[in-house]
C-alpha cells in the first residue's frame, strides 16, 4: 500500500480537509511576512546608512507627499466626490505598499510644491506640470516616470491661431501656468509673441475663454482633459516634440539614500506594470516613460 504524503494523513481528531486549510491559512499567513519583510527591507536596508527621511518615516509610519489637486488625470480632487484621483494617486498607494507606511497628503499651489518641500513640509512632491529644471541647488529630481510634449490649445473658431506657426507671431497672447517648467520653456523660446503668466490652472482657461489670450500651452494630460470637458476647446499640436516635460519625484537635495530609493521604486513601477496599468486607467499610457 502506497505512503500517505504526511500532510494529508488524518487522524480521529483531525480530517485531510482541515489539515488543508490549516495548511493554507499558514501557507498565506507566510505570504503576508515574506511581503512585509520586504517592504522593511527595502525601507531600511542597512539602518546606519538610511539617511533622514528614511529614518522619520521608520519612526513615525508616515511618508508626506506633497502635491497640487488641481491636476487632472494627475492628482486631481474631484468636486463631486472630494476623493483625490490620477496616476500619481494610484503610484502613492504602491508607495504605501512598498514603504510599508501610509502616505499622508500635503496640498499645496504647484508654484509653491518646492517651498513646501524645503520647508520639511513634506517628504517628496509630484509636480503636476513639471517642475523648473534649473534650480538643483532646491530640489533633486528622480528618473522621469512620465513624459510629454507641449501642446496649443485655442478656441474652435479662432481664427488667429489656426495652427502651430501662428503661435509665435506678433499680436498672439500665450497663456501659461506659472511656477512650471511649461512656463520657463515658453519663456525661454518665443520670440514675437507676447507670454501671458498667469496664477492658477483655471485662469489659463478662462483667459482663452474670455479672448484675453488667444492659445494657452498645456502639458498631455492637461490638454486631454480640455478636450474632453470643455466643447471650446481645439488642440493645435506642434508637427514634431516640442518641449518635453519630465514627471518625476522631486526630494530635497540633502539626502541621497532617499533619493536612490525612489529611483528604484520607479525602476520597480516600470518593470513591474504598475505604472502602465495606473497610467491608463487615466488614458496616458502613451506617455509612460519606459526607458
Amino acid at each position: 500500500m502506497a505512503a500517505v504524503p504526511t500532510l494529508l494523513r488524518s487522524s480521529p481528531s483531525v480530517r485531510p480537509a482541515q489539515v488543508n486549510a490549516d495548511a493554507t491559512v499558514r501557507y498565506l499567513r507566510a505570504g503576508r511576512l515574506a511581503r512585509v519583510a520586504g517592504a522593511v527591507i527595502a525601507l531600511y536596508g542597512s539602518a546606519a546608512h538610511a539617511g533622514p527621511v528614511l529614518d522619520g518615516i521608520r519612526a513615525t509610519g508616515i511618508v508626506k507627499l506633497c502635491l497640487w489637486p488641481g491636476y487632472h488625470g494627475m492628482s486631481f480632487r474631484d468636486p463631486r466626490t472630494g476623493k483625490l484621483n490620477g496616476v500619481d494617486i494610484d503610484l502613492a498607494i504602491e508607495l504605501e505598499t512598498r514603504l510599508g507606511a501610509k502616505v499622508v497628503y500635503v496640498e499645496a499651489p504647484i508654484d509653491k510644491l518646492v517651498e513646501q518641500l524645503e520647508a520639511h513640509e513634506c517628504d517628496l512632491a509630484v509636480p503636476g506640470a513639471g517642475m523648473p529644471a534649473a534650480q538643483p541647488q532646491r530640489v533633486r529630481l528622480s528618473e522621469p516616470y512620465l513624459r510629454s510634449s507641449l501642446y496649443g490649445v485655442t478656441t474652435r473658431t479662432s481664427a488667429l491661431v489656426r495652427g502651430w506657426h501662428d503661435i509665435d507671431r506678433p499680436g498672439v497672447q500665450v497663456a501659461v501656468l506659472g511656477g512650471t517648467a511649461t512656463a520657463s520653456a515658453m519663456a525661454s523660446r518665443l520670440r514675437h509673441a507676447r507670454l501671458m503668466v498667469v496664477g492658477a490652472a483655471r485662469s489659463c482657461e478662462e483667459e482663452i475663454e474670455t479672448g484675453r489670450a488667444d492659445v494657452m500651452m498645456a502639458d498631455g494630460p492637461y490638454a486631454r482633459r480640455l478636450l474632453d470637458h470643455a466643447e471650446w476647446a481645439r488642440l493645435v499640436p506642434p508637427p514634431q516634440p516640442f518641449f518635453t516635460v519630465a514627471y518625476a519625484y522631486a526630494v530635497r537635495p540633502d539626502d541621497e539614500e532617499w533619493l536612490r530609493w525612489i529611483n528604484e521604486f520607479v525602476a520597480r513601477i516600470k518593470q513591474d506594470g504598475s505604472l502602465g496599468r495606473a497610467a491608463a486607467r487615466a488614458r496616458l499610457g502613451d506617455i509612460v516613460a519606459r526607458e
